[in-house]
């Protein structure tokens, strides 16, 4: 366990007095990063635009994560730019956390005051936490060995204390006190931890290369969850928060889907070519249900029924889509990081 708790910064206020408790405050291709957003299911896309001294078109964004209560709000993990917000849904942005590598970063869904960010600070892995809605830091986990980074972040959704992150060395750390503490669970899987999800103790972790596992104590004894298929680099999970059996997963042969918590898997029809099969993200919408999302390259594939048909839309960009977020209240709204 590594314990450092200190006031890391004050960020002045920096999103609109509209409500008053609104947030405070490597790619080989080429063309802008940083967030696209759409307002019609993705037929068409614009360009957020930076506020103050960020560069958003060069923001190398891994994670994105939209407010549920207030989904105007969105933050940003970015890996060259710290943490980036936006409360005007993605139009703009401005810098919440610099000088902060960042992989991960949720707002807490239990108390909306508490936001969470990970990756690296000085190479070192790094999670921060703040109160207040970004107006102080503190620097909850910290670990020495140096070259390492926190990779994800997640929270039960069933348990207001209980929080999990994972390294870029694949050890799983776990937090039951709302991220104060975190210690690390008896799972290494030797390879970098790319999400998680968890809800009722049951967690999965997906590991680049070794797939997915499944703990279903909380992360005490871990089991892996067969996959027979060609893939053999795992990008994406998403694990359905209504019907926990339905799983997806974006690999480098294509999009896969479990209807049974794993057990077995079909591969869905993406209309893309044989040498271009990388899902690097995927999403699916959470008032239409058979409206999938996924990202290869820098193209948006969408099936408006469950996954037999697909139209694609190709973003401006030659960057790589690294996360497709939905808002839950505006069906149409669609938001995508690129890195």
């Amino acid at each position: 366990m590594r314990r450092v708790k200190f006031i890391l910064t004050f960020l002045p206020i920096i999103f609109t007095a509209q409500a008053c408790d609104l947030l405070l405050g490597g790619s080989d291709s080429s063309g802008i990063q940083g967030v696209f957003f759409s307002v019609d299911s993705g037929d068409s896309w614009q360009a957020g635009k930076p506020k103050g001294e960020v560069n958003l078109s060069g923001a190398s964004v891994w994670r994105l994560f939209v407010e549920g209560s207030k989904p105007q709000n969105i933050i940003a993990a970015s890996a060259n730019q710290g943490l980036l917000g936006s409360d005007d849904h993605g139009a703009t942005w401005l810098r919440l956390l610099p000088d902060f590598t960042a992989y991960d970063a949720f707002i807490n869904p239990f108390n909306d005051r508490e936001i969470f960010a990970a990756g690296s600070k000085r190479r070192l892995a790094t999670i921060y936490k703040s109160p207040d809605r970004g107006a102080t830091w503190l620097q909850v986990y910290n670990e020495p060995t140096g070259k390492i980074s926190v990779t994800v972040l997640a929270f039960d959704r069933s348990d207001s204390e209980t929080m999990y992150a994972g390294l870029s060395t694949g050890t799983i750390l776990k937090s039951v006190d709302r991220g104060d503490t975190w210690n690390s669970l008896m799972a290494d899987f030797d390879d970098r931890v790319v999400d998680l999800a968890a809800t009722r103790n049951v967690v999965y972790s997906l590991n680049l290369q070794s797939g997915l596992h499944r703990s279903v104590d909380g992360g005490r004894t871990w089991t892996d969850v067969d996959f027979d298929e060609a893939a053999n680099s795992f990008n994406d999970l998403y694990v359905d928060p209504a019907s926990e059996q339905t799983l997806y997963l974006a690999t480098n042969e294509g999009l896969y889907r479990s209807t049974d918590s794993g057990q077995n898997w079909s591969k869905l029809p993406l209309p893309a070519s044989p040498e271009v099969t990388n899902v690097t993200a995927v999403d699916v919408n959470p008032s239409r249900k058979s409206q999938i999302f996924a990202g290869i390259k820098s193209t948006v594939y969408r099936s408006d029924d469950n996954g037999a048909n697909w139209r694609t839309i190709q973003l401006p960009t030659n960057r790589t889509i690294s996360s497709i977020v939905i808002d839950p209240f505006e069906p149409n709204r669609i938001y995508t990081g690129l890195r």
